[in-house]
């Protein structure tokens, strides 16, 4: 980075001091934006997963039923707070009658349900980004295997979570 701004004062060389002082002006607030849209992003995609768990395992937990989580991103923290139970492999696996919540993004090629084959889907929810999004769809703020760029817009399949009951 130093040698960026290096190189940015001694390209200011040639011109007018009102020119650079646009110049760092623009700068200042198309930096200031940005920065202001990753962050309004970010936060639409943590608020659905956080929003979409309690939604789906709440009212079944209050209800008296046992729901199950396969854990990625938002579970680990907002499932066990909604009163689900983490399940994986060789560990506590759900009975018939029980409910699984899946992210279907988070375990895209992970696959939790395979362990499950014989089941019923109970509810869906799904989501639309508003703002752009930070992950998934070629975007990747968190990871570059889910892509290169900090912040765009795109649209996924895979942007919800299903809820299933094991039969």
């Amino acid at each position: 980075m130093p040698a960026v701004i290096l190189l940015c004062f001694r390209l200011l060389d040639g011109v007018s001091v009102q020119f650079a002082r646009a110049a760092a002006i623009v700068l200042i607030v198309a930096s200031t934006g940005y920065s202001l849209l990753i962050l309004r992003s970010d936060a639409e995609f943590a608020n659905f997963g956080r929003d979409a768990l309690i939604r789906l395992i709440a009212p079944h937990v209050a209800a008296g039923e046992r729901v199950w989580f396969p854990g990625q991103y938002w579970s680990y923290w907002y499932a066990p707070l909604a009163g689900a139970t983490l399940t994986f492999p060789g560990g506590p696996q759900p009975k018939p009658g029980d409910l699984l919540v899946v992210d279907v993004y988070a375990e895209a090629g992970l696959t939790p349900l395979q362990r499950f084959p014989h089941r019923t889907l109970v509810e869906t929810i799904y989501h639309k980004y508003q703002f752009g999004r930070t992950m998934g769809a070629g975007i990747g703020l968190y990871s570059n295997k889910a892509g290169v760029w900090l912040w765009g817009f795109g649209e996924s399949d895979e942007d919800r979570f299903e809820l299933w009951r094991i039969d």
